[in-house]
């Protein structure tokens, strides 16, 4: 069956024969197609294409020898030829495409990207900035020899682009060149290249490369985010800089080691590189960015190296091989959350350490510190917790504050004291610490918060501090250890289910009850 012309999708001829059909009379018009018809050599194919409107040739689909004509001239590869030089298509320079894909791609590009494309020629040393910016239906498999730079976002989003190779003239591909490239299907770069800019190959989910030019000087931030088939197990030594989100989301990426003299690596730089196996890291690294190796599971190094300083937010989290024994007493910052849900093995800090963020060391069930840095002033929310084999048995003494679930279910904490700086207890800050055993609590104590000490079955205090005013609800739910004698004259407050489970003489208890009636219940707490 003869195709219709909107199937061909032959943009120019259209526009071409509604010009002529305005200038010929229909007798005319379908004379010149009864003509035609009678013979239909080669040569003149193309013309009743490009001659006919879509109406026309539908009527011609009933006619069997003509159909069986247009069948083998569209495999002759001399038709298409013809086709494009009809049309003034030169093209000078190998496009990787058979004339015939070369064609009806040209067909369906708008007329901007379709004039650009025919710019190109065999001499082109440079493919401007969004020269084919959103050209989806752009599927070039080649560029032409003597290329030297691909500027700012040249082939943004040409989804259809599928190049296997670039030219060895290559020496710059400048920023978001390649950017969501999606069937861009490399596996090499050339050997003369020095430069990758900024989110150039972004999210090209088919980019393949094993490894990149030994000449290479710079790979700009972002530059192959969720590339996830690129696989190197090598950056070239003339890399100085791992830039911010450089390989996020690189999933096969395999590198082993990282060039010497790098000192920093930026923030999500590594982020999601499932395969990366790093076992050092090189000497000079002075910081580490927010989330830089977040959720590489296989990393496995077992120690950092001494010019570290700063080490930024998750930056490590649920790195779960991660087993460090030690780390570097140079550093003095470590960001919230940055060794959570890893294998750390520490027994202690580095001296400068004076605040412990937020979830640092959150579900670091193997890490057995046996003392804090004597500076330290802080220890944020959920630092500890869940750390089953952290074995404290106590806490620096200019220590301040002890945030919401610091140590909770820190089931080895062994703690016998608290500083004296300490007025608040943070809610749920000891919770199911069942190895706490503290007899007193510092005098400076006003409240304690919801839950702070529940299910703490060795706490044995047998006094409250003078100053408390205020315990909150189920503060000390579980402690079947307690054995107050006596409660704080200021005492205002006792929240529901404060002692709930608590074994107290009947007298203590008529005591507690006078001021809350419901300080022994259990009461449910979101």
């Amino acid at each position: 069956m003869l195709p219709s012309l909107a199937q061909l999708n032959i943009e120019t001829g259209k526009r071409t024969r509604e010009e002529n059909d305005d200038a010929q009379q229909p007798q005319q018009r379908q004379k010149k197609i009864r003509d035609l018809l009678q013979d239909l050599p080669g040569h003149l194919i193309e013309l009743i294409l490009f001659a006919l409107n879509e109406q026309d040739c539908n009527r011609l689909n009933g006619l069997a020898h003509v159909n069986r004509q247009f069948a083998e001239i569209y495999k002759d590869q001399s038709f298409w030829e013809a086709a494009i030089q009809m049309n003034g298509w030169e093209v000078d320079w190998d496009t990787g495409l058979s004339p015939e894909k070369y064609f009806k791609m040209v067909c369906t590009m708008d007329e901007t990207h379709r004039e650009r494309l025919l710019a190109i020629t065999k001499d082109t040393k440079v493919i401007p900035p969004y020269a084919f910016h959103n050209c989806t239906s752009l599927a070039l498999t080649r560029l032409p020899d003597g290329l030297t730079h691909i500027e700012v976002y040249a082939f943004n989003r040409c989804r259809s682009l599928a190049l296997t190779s670039l030219p060895v003239s290559l020496t710059t591909i400048e920023d978001g060149a390649f950017f969501e490239c999606a069937s861009l299907a490399l596996t090499s770069l050339p050997v003369g290249l020095k430069e990758i800019g900024n989110d150039a190959f972004f999210e090209c989910f088919s980019l393949a490369l094993t490894s990149l030019p030994g000449g290479l000087e710079k790979i700009g931030s972002g530059a192959f985010v969720y590339c996830k088939k690129l696989a190197l197990t090598k950056i070239p030594d003339g890399i100085q800089t791992i830039e911010v989100r450089v390989f996020d989301g690189c999933e096969l990426l395999a590198l082993t080691s990282l060039p010497v003299g790098i000192q920093t690596i930026g923030f999500e730089a590594f982020e999601g590189c499932t395969s990366l196996a790093l076992t050092k890291l090189p000497d000079g690294l002075i910081s580490i960015g927010d989330r830089a190796f977040e959720r590489c599971t296989s990393l496995a190094l077992t120690s950092l190296p001494d010019s570290i300083r700063q080490i930024g937010s998750q930056a490590f989290d649920n790195c779960i091989l991660l087993a460090l024994t030690s780390l570097p007493e140079g550093v003095y910052s470590i960001g919230m959350c940055a060794f959570a849900g890893t294998s750390l093995a520490l027994t202690s800090l580095p001296d400068g350490i004076e605040d412990i963020e937020q979830c640092v060391f959150h579900g670091c069930t193997s890490l057995a510190l046996t003392s804090l840095p004597r500076g330290l002033k802080t220890i944020g929310s959920q630092a500890f917790e869940n750390c089953t084999s952290l074995a404290l048995t106590s806490l620096p003494r200019g220590l301040k504050t002890i945030e919401s679930q610091a140590f909770e279910n820190c089931t080895s904490l062994a703690l016998t004291s608290l500083p004296r700086g300490l007025t608040y207890i943070d809610f749920y800050a000891f919770k199911d610490c069942t190895s706490l055993a503290l007899t007193k609590l510092p005098d400076g104590i006003r409240k304690i918060d919801n839950r702070a000490f529940e299910n703490c079955t060795s706490l044995a205090l047998t006094s409250l501090p003078d100053g408390l005013t205020h315990i909150e609800e189920n503060a000390f739910a579980g402690c079947t250890s307690l054995a107050l004698t006596s409660l704080p004259v200021g005492l205002t407050t006792i929240k529901n289910g404060a002692f709930a489970g608590c074994k107290f003489d009947l007298a203590d208890r008529i005591r507690i009850l006078k001021i809350n009636p419901r300080a022994f219940e259990i009461v449910a707490y979101n």
